[in-house]
Formats: C-alpha cells, structure tokens, sequence
C-alpha cells in the first residue's frame, strides 16, 4: 500500500475511535434520536415519568394522556422514537421532513429537529448571535410573543441541550461537547423539558444580517450517556502492506470522559 493510502487508513481509524457512541452516526445525523435503553414500558411510563420530572423540576403530574388543549399522546412517538408528543405531524413539507412533529404538553409546536435550518451559514453553533434570555425580549414563535415558563433558565438544563446538539451535530463538526463554553440553558426557551427518559425540545434566536431566526434545540433524555471522549494511539503505523493483504493495525483508546463506556470496535478492510 502506498503511504498516503497507508495515512488515509490511519485517519479513518482515529476518526472512528473519536466518534463512537452508541446510536452515533459517523458522518451526518442518525437515523433516528436516542431510544433509552429499559425505559419504562407503555403501560407505566407516565406515571414513572411524572415520578422523574416531580423529583427533578418539582412538578407533580405534569405529563397527562391529553395535553392542556385535549390532544391525546402519540404512544407510537414514544416506543419508536424516545419522544413525548401529542397529536400527529402537521406543517410544511422540506426534504422530506415534517416542521413539527406534534404538540407538547401545554399547547406549543414540537419542533421536529431533522427539519432542515431556515438560515445556516455554516461553521459551529456556538458562533452564531444567539440572543440570551430570548423569553424576556418580546420575541415571537410562530406569531405568538413567547412567555418565560417554570423550565426557562434551569441550569440542570445545560448538559441535556449539550449532549443533544453533540448527538446531532457533533459528527459534521457544527458542535464539541468537549469544547463547549456557552451556558445554553440562559439561551434556550424550553418547549417541553427533557426526563429521564425522553428527549426535550426548545427554541433559541439568532441574529444573521439584522434578522432573527429560530433554531430547534434538542434536550437529550438525562440516562443517554455522554459523548465518548476518547483518545486514540495508533500503533505499528509505518507496516507497509502489499496489495491484496490484509493488516491489522494496534490501537490504544483512552477514556477520557470520566465515565465508563461501552463502545463496539470495527474491522477495515
């Protein structure tokens, strides 16, 4: 094998070591959010996740059958997609994806994160002109003014929106958990909070050549594990191999996340 093919071999490796996580995908968003693992099953899972969110947010009963408005819950969104929403899809059409995914639990729009951005110009999310603590700014939300509510501004609230954005956005380099400095929980108005087990949704503003634009925020279900942070050392990296052979190359990954990760190693040919 030519040596800059053998680089390129080494690249991939140290690529695939850096972004495995469970439900990753390694170029691009996955194919679907973090489904929890064991999570409460469809018979029980309200009353187990209100026992979360009144432990967490000191809120009792929060999540009912219908929302504020009567709209029953989308039981399919939950075993198939680790969601909370009630009602079914409705908006325009882009790509392929559906703007909201249905409602939350007191009335607003859930929006649907694989949407695709009104406005991107490109490089990390924490570049843009967000607008802090947009719900005291007079800012509106498809032509309503929003309103601060009981979650807006809970700093418990940070990790979830980091590890989300990483989730979705790590892999295409628009976001690093790592290297994340911004206390998002300030910026984002929050839709519906994210438990134990489901994911949250919540809006924030941006400003781009005097306009303002609304970004979705997704809040990852408090049990998904954080991105894996690991460091890999490729070893043996000058073996030539002669075309037609196979090589297998030694690497040693460390942990450095803090906690424990289980992670599936994969095969080059």
């Amino acid at each position: 094998m030519k040596k800059g093919k053998n680089k390129k071999l080494i690249a991939l490796l140290i690529m695939i070591s850096f972004f495995i996580w469970q439900n990753y995908c390694v170029f691009g968003m996955p194919a679907n959010f973090y489904v929890v693992p064991n999570r409460p099953g469809i018979s029980t899972f309200l009353s187990e996740i209100n026992k979360d969110i009144k432990e967490r947010y000191k809120e009792n009963n929060y999540f009912k059958e219908k929302n504020k408005d009567g709209i029953p819950i989308n039981k399919d969104m939950y075993v198939n997609r680790g969601l909370l929403v009630y009602g079914e899809p409705f908006g325009e059409s882009k790509e392929g994806r559906i703007r909201f995914l249905g409602y939350t639990m007191s009335g607003d729009y859930f929006t649907n994160e694989y949407f695709p951005d009104d406005m991107w110009k490109g490089g990390n999310l924490e570049d843009r002109n967000w607008i802090e603590r947009p719900w005291e700014k007079g800012l509106t939300f498809r032509g309503k003014i929003i309103c601060g509510n009981k979650f807006d501004g809970n700093s418990i609230l940070t990790d979830a929106i980091k590890k989300g954005l990483s989730y979705f956005y790590e892999s295409d380099g628009k976001f690093s958990y790592a290297n994340s400095k911004m206390e998002w929980s300030k910026y984002v108005h929050i839709l519906q909070p994210p438990t134990k087990w489901t994911w949250g949704i919540g809006v924030a503003w941006h400003n781009i050549n005097g306009k303002t634009w609304y970004k979705t925020i997704p809040m990852a279900p408090f049990d998904m594990p954080s991105p894996a942070n690991l460091k890999a050392v490729i070893y043996d990296s000058t073996v030539k191999l002669k075309v037609g052979n196979n090589c297998t190359y030694k690497a040693k990954i460390t942990n450095q996340s803090g906690e424990e990760i289980v992670f599936t190693y994969h095969n080059i040919l």
